[in-house]
């Protein structure tokens, strides 16, 4: 027995244009299913298709949402799609999640998550269109950064002060992490989880 879910909500999404960047990754492909079937009509934002297989052409979305190609580090193609389609909530996911990624390209990394993000506030921020925006997406990047970042600032700051204290760079550095190596999984476990 299929359980109707356009009534979930109190039928609150029901006809609601929904812009959705990131619309093509795991998490976007996932929650654009679930708002199609709370009876929104989703209007995805997204570069291209980040994985093989993936959700998003298993789950036929491309036939199922408005399918835009776009990069949020483009403020005008944000701009246009919020224009043409008036979207009521947006979600923004979209973002280069992978940190082994984000290590060997750390200033795309950056502008597409930091830069993407203001973009989509600013796209909103530019049209006419009163927009409830999704903003925990964006604070869990934000605190995800934070723990990255810091975890590196705490890694030198150790070695630099073992190599003060007489030990060769090499196991300064070694020492240094694994020093700080419980302490950045406990940090990073409970930012994610």
């Amino acid at each position: 027995v299929r359980h109707d879910m356009r009534n979930a909500f109190g039928g609150a999404l029901e006809g609601t244009v929904v812009l959705l960047t990131g619309h093509t990754g795991f998490k976007g492909s996932w929650l654009s299913v679930w708002l199609n079937e709370l009876g929104a009509k989703v209007v995805g934002y997204s570069v291209d298709v980040p994985t093989e297989p993936s959700n998003f052409e298993a789950s036929h979305l491309g036939q199922q949402v408005v399918d835009v190609r776009g990069d949020v580090r483009d403020l005008s193609g944000l701009r246009q799609v919020i224009e043409e389609h008036k979207p009521r909530v947006v979600f923004h996911l979209a973002a280069r999640p992978i940190v082994r990624l984000s290590y060997v390209e750390p200033k795309e990394t950056f502008d597409v998550n930091v830069g993407g993000t203001v973009n989509v506030l600013e796209a909103v921020r530019l049209t006419d269109a009163t927009v409830k925006m999704d903003v925990i997406t964006m604070l869990g990047f934000v605190i995800l950064t934070g723990v990255v970042v810091n975890s590196a600032i705490l890694i030198v700051h150790q070695a630099l002060n073992n190599i003060r204290s007489g030990m060769a760079s090499r196991e300064a550095l070694i020492e240094s992490v694994r020093s700080r190596i419980r302490p950045i999984f406990m940090s990073t476990t409970t930012s994610v989880m």
